[in-house]
């Protein structure tokens, strides 16, 4: 069997297959869609807001303009159960991103850069619980997958060839890119095809080589 060098470029090969085999086995969770619960729990306060803010006001303060936003940041902070003294410096900062299914029109003071809008909720909030659930799972798949992209590389850099370790590892053919199995299997085909032409031959190789080795032996 002919060689194919275990490359860089063909280890990263691998790596980019193994990811995407690992995550269609280990699909990770996705956050819901932001509409039903922002309709639910937060338009209706906004709504109520703005009309005792005008009230306040007496018109004098414009809440009028509005800001179609894509994307609800949810923020919270998990206290820390160490018992130091530096408490706060241990405390859990974490940013749930949503998006909503289609622009959402709130008062402009309210969004923030980039079509977005902050939430902070606390981290007893039932909807951060169900978010924490989600980010929890999916950071767990996240470590399995760089745990077992690292076990491949790992397993395939103990080879300097892609047929030692097809050999050693055969179901390592699905992570490899086609053109190079491809290319493997030309060279073996070839060499088998070389194999024939040479069987062929050695019917006849006995007269045709009488003719030479006889003419050697004049000219010497």
């Amino acid at each position: 069997m002919a060689t194919v060098r275990m490359s860089r470029s063909l280890v990263w090969d691998i790596e980019k297959n193994a990811k995407k085999k690992f995550d269609l086995v280990n699909a990770e969770k996705e956050f819901p869609i932001a509409d039903t619960w922002f309709n639910t729990n937060i338009r209706p306060k906004i709504e109520n807001a703005t009309e005792k803010m005008e009230e306040i006001f007496d018109g004098s303060l414009s809440l009028s303009i509005d800001q179609e936003v894509e994307k609800l940041y949810i923020n919270t902070v998990f206290p820390s159960t160490n018992q130091g003294d530096n408490l706060e410096e241990s405390d859990r900062k974490e940013t749930y991103q949503l998006r909503f299914t289609s622009e959402q029109t709130i008062p402009k003071f309210m969004t923030s850069n980039w079509n977005t809008i902050n939430l902070d909720l606390n981290f007893q909030d039932p909807f951060v619980k169900e978010l924490e659930q989600i980010r929890s799972f999916n950071s767990e798949i996240s470590k399995a997958r760089h745990a077992y992209k690292n076990r491949v590389i790992d397993t395939v850099e103990e080879f300097t060839t892609l047929n030692q370790a097809l050999k050693a590892w055969p179901a390592l053919k699905d992570l490899v890119p086609q053109e190079k199995i491809a290319k493997v299997h030309e060279k073996v085909q070839r060499k088998a095809k070389q194999q024939q032409q040479r069987e062929a031959i050695e019917v006849q190789e006995q007269e045709l080589n009488e003719v030479i080795l006889t003419a050697n032996l004049l000219e010497s």
